[in-house]
């Protein structure tokens, strides 16, 4: 809410905006004859991010990480087959072409990365089957909301709307008045030391889903959602230089190593090797030619 506040004073015009914000509560779209108003799908979207935060967390639980990882670069074609079953969309065969290449590619990324990765969890997929299933219902109810709000807006639609998204997310935030969070809030007391993290962590969080809506205004969920997926490049890079400072933490006989401003134990890092950093780099490749067939 801070950085819409400050994104509104950024724009200029507060009062045409508060117009068109509130003016999102009367005009919507119309499903099985009724009116679904813009302002409620976008709280609605709000509230499907923070229940696919919530299956997220959860699926850590259940299955391994490289399960979630490529359960997440197959998000686009889910996020693909929702948007043509509710509206109809039509997709072009370099569409299409472009979807598939891309999200091999980034599957392709994970399985390198986490083939030899067992975890030590059970293997139990209702969680992730709900972080499926939420992370695409966000996606795209924010992006029905956008595309019917920038139609009848005079002012930039992302803004107007993300008063209601941020009201649908922060109501996560009564989750901390349930039990199990309540102990571990309190347990925090005796691990102060990575509170730092936990915050930094989710100010990057709500950063990703602030720009997202951004992103899903000007461009088509599923596309939107594969230039998401080559987050990976970064990902990787960081994974080159992890492994650059294990190997001379290594080679100085160091126990322990820095890394931004984190301090790591060598023998508990686990790194990548070459092997698989140069199979990723062709995934990457591939990745970001999938994206560039992408029309327009």
């Amino acid at each position: 809410m801070t950085a819409t506040a400050i994104a509104w004073l950024l724009h200029g015009n507060i009062a045409e905006l508060a117009t068109d914000s509130l003016s999102l509560m009367e005009y919507g779209v119309t499903v099985q004859g009724f009116s679904i108003p813009f302002a409620l799908l976008m709280f609605l979207g709000g509230v499907a991010v923070t229940l696919t935060q919530r299956s997220y967390f959860r699926s850590y639980d259940d299955v391994d990480a490289g399960m979630i990882a490529m359960v997440i670069a197959v998000t686009p074609v889910a996020i693909f087959g929702l948007s043509v079953l509710l509206e109809g969309d039509s997709f072009g065969t370099l569409e299409v072409l472009s979807l598939l290449m891309t999200v091999a590619a980034l599957v392709g990324y994970d399985f390198v990365a986490y083939q030899k990765d067992q975890g030590g969890v059970r293997s139990r997929y209702g969680n992730l089957s709900m972080f499926l299933v939420f992370s695409t219902v966000y996606v795209v109810l924010v992006d029905r909301s956008l595309a019917g709000a920038d139609a009848l807006l005079t002012t930039q639609s992302s803004l107007a709307s993300l008063p209601f998204y941020w009201l649908g997310f922060g109501l996560g935030s009564l989750i901390v008045f349930t039990k199990d969070v309540r102990e571990f809030l309190a347990s925090l007391k005796e691990k102060r030391r990575y509170l730092k993290y936990i915050l930094l962590m989710e100010m990057v969080g709500m950063s990703f889903y602030f720009f997202e809506v951004f992103g899903l205004e000007e461009l088509s969920a599923t596309l939107a959602a594969l230039i998401i997926g080559a987050h990976v490049i970064v990902v990787w890079m960081f994974d080159i230089y992890l492994n650059r400072k294990h190997n001379q933490a290594t080679a100085a006989s160091e126990e322990n190593f820095r890394v931004l401003f984190a301090d790591l134990q060598t023998e508990e890092v686990e790194i990548l090797e070459n092997k698989t950093i140069a199979l990723q780099a062709i995934c990457i490749a591939l990745a970001l030619a999938g994206i560039t067939l992408w029309p327009g």
